[in-house]
C-alpha cells in the first residue's frame, strides 16, 4: 500500500492520522454510505484529532486495462489541488492511498475532513430550507463556484447537486467536492461547459426559472446576454442528453443487475414477468398487482409495439423520473395482459379532475412545456397521461408511450403549445362528459 499526503499538509500528521483511521477501520465501523464499489465511514479518532470520512472504493472487479491506471481517489487529490492553487473553495483531503498487487490496482483510499455543519446542496435543494433571501444566495453562489471550477480547467462529468455542501454562515458559504469522475484540462471549451450545465439542470428538475436563471447570471459573471445565451445552449443539448440518458436506461432496465431484478406475479389476474427495481418491497408490490385497482403503484398498459419498443418506453419513463417530470418507474412487467409500466404513485397522488383549478391546471402547463423541450406529444395523448400532487402544484407523465423523443419548437412557441394542448385536452373532456 502507498500513501501520497495533499499538498501543504505534514507528511507526519498525515501518516499519523492514516495510520490511526486504518486501525478504526479494522474495527469495522458501521458504514455511512455504501454503493457497488465505494463505501464511506465516518471515524473519530479523538480528542486530539477532528473526525475524518474515510471512502473506500473496491477495484477488483474492473477491466485489467483500469486497473493499471492510476485510482480515482488520486485523481480527486489532483483536482482538488488543482482548485485550491486556483483559489477555489474545496476541503483538500488529507491523504489518499492505493493497494496493489503487483501493478493492478485492488482498492483505494481517500481520506478527508468531515465537515459536520456542512449541508449536501441535493437536500437543500429538494427541502427548500432557509428563507427566500437564503434560496437565493444558494443559487448565486453555486453558480459563482460553478464557474470558478470551469475556470480552473476542472471538467467534472458528473457535475451533479450532491458534489457540493451548503454551509449557513461559513465563508466560503459553499464549496465543491468528490472530483472521482473530473479530469484536468488546460482548457473547458465552452461546448462542455453548456453540456455539462445541461446535465446540472437535469438534476434540479424542480428549481423554478427564476432560480435557474439567478444561477445562470452568476455564472456568467452577471452578464445577462451571456446568461440568456447560456440558457438557450443548455435547452439544444437536452433533447441530445435525454437521448443518451434513454439508451443508457435502456441497457440498465434490460437486464437484472446492480438495480434490477426478475419478478414473477399476477397483474390483473394474469401471469407476469419482468423486472422490478431493487430495494422495492416484492410482496407488497405481488399483492398490490393481484388486485383489481393496486394500491401504491399504478399499472400502465404500453399499447402496441415489440419487446423492444416496451424497453425504450421504460427508459424514457426512467430518464424523465430523472428529470422530475414522471413518477418512479419501479418494474417493467410482460404477461397475457400485455406490456406494462409499473410507476409508484403514493397516497397524496391523484389524476388530474376534469376542470382542473387555476394551480393545478399552471402546473400542467408547466409540465408539458418541460415536457415539449424533449420531444413532441403522440395523438393519444389526454390529460388520462398525467397526474397531479395532492397540492395541484406538481404534474407528472405516467405514460411514456406518449412522447416522441425529437426536436423541439423554441422557447416562445413552446410555451403557446403547452396551453394549447392543456386547453385541448380539458375541451375533450368537457365534450366527452354526459349533459
Amino acid at each position: 500500500m502507498r500513501w501520497w499526503p495533499a499538498p501543504g499538509v505534514d507528511p507526519a500528521r498525515a501518516s499519523d492520522l492514516v495510520g490511526r483511521a486504518l486501525a478504526a477501520l479494522a474495527a469495522n465501523p458501521p458504514a455511512r454510505k455504501r454503493s457497488r464499489r465505494k463505501t464511506a465511514f465516518l471515524l473519530a479518532l479523538g480528542s486530539d484529532a477532528p473526525e475524518l470520512l474515510l471512502k473506500v472504493n473496491e477495484h477488483a472487479a474492473l477491466a485489467t486495462w483500469r486497473r493499471l491506471a492510476r485510482s480515482r481517489a488520486r485523481r480527486s487529490l489532483a483536482c482538488a489541488a488543482r482548485l485550491a492553487a486556483a483559489g477555489v473553495a474545496t476541503p483538500l483531503p488529507i491523504a489518499v492511498g492505493e493497494l496493489r498487487r503487483g501493478p493492478l490496482l485492488e482498492r483505494s483510499y481517500e481520506l478527508v475532513p468531515w465537515l459536520s455543519d456542512a449541508i449536501d446542496l441535493e437536500r437543500a435543494r429538494t427541502e427548500q430550507s432557509g428563507t427566500p433571501a437564503t434560496r437565493r444566495a444558494l443559487a448565486r453562489a453555486f453558480g459563482t463556484l460553478v464557474r470558478a471550477l470551469h475556470d480552473a480547467g476542472v471538467d467534472q462529468d458528473d457535475l451533479a447537486p450532491n458534489n457540493f455542501v451548503w454551509r449557513p454562515g461559513a465563508t466560503p458559504p459553499m464549496l465543491a467536492l468528490d472530483f472521482e469522475r473530473a479530469r484536468v484540462r488546460t482548457r473547458v471549451p465552452w461546448r462542455a461547459r453548456h453540456r455539462a450545465l445541461a446535465k446540472l439542470d437535469r438534476y434540479c428538475a424542480g428549481a423554478s426559472a427564476s432560480s435557474r436563471m439567478r444561477f445562470l447570471v452568476a455564472y456568467a459573471s452577471g452578464d445577462r446576454d451571456a446568461a440568456r445565451a447560456a440558457w438557450r445552449a443548455i435547452e439544444a443539448s437536452a433533447v441530445w442528453l435525454m437521448r443518451h440518458d434513454v439508451r443508457r436506461w435502456c441497457r440498465i432496465g434490460a437486464r437484472a443487475g446492480r438495480r434490477f431484478e426478475a419478478f414473477d406475479g399476477e397483474l390483473a389476474g394474469a401471469r407476469a414477468h419482468g423486472l422490478v427495481r431493487r430495494g422495492v418491497d416484492l410482496e407488497a408490490l405481488r399483492t398490490a398487482l393481484a388486485a383489481p385497482r393496486p394500491s401504491g403503484w399504478r399499472a400502465v398498459p404500453l399499447v402496441g409495439g415489440s419487446a423492444r419498443e416496451a424497453r425504450r418506453c421504460f427508459g424514457v419513463a426512467l430518464a424523465l423520473h430523472q428529470r422530475g417530470l414522471a413518477l418512479r418507474p419501479d418494474a417493467l412487467l410482460s404477461g397475457a395482459r400485455g406490456m406494462h409500466v409499473v410507476f409508484e404513485q403514493p397516497t397524496d397522488v391523484a389524476t388530474l379532475p376534469a376542470h382542473p383549478d387555476a394551480k393545478p391546471r399552471a402546473a400542467w402547463t408547466v409540465a408539458v412545456d418541460r415536457l415539449l423541450a424533449l420531444g413532441s406529444f403522440d395523438v393519444r395523448a389526454s390529460r388520462d397521461a398525467f397526474v397531479r400532487s395532492a397540492a395541484g402544484d406538481r404534474v407528472w407523465l405516467v405514460d411514456p408511450s406518449v412522447l416522441a423523443i425529437g426536436a423541439a419548437p423554441s422557447s416562445a412557441g413552446r410555451r403557446a403549445e403547452a396551453r394549447r394542448l392543456v386547453a385541448r385536452w380539458c375541451a375533450a373532456d368537457q365534450v366527452d362528459e354526459p349533459r
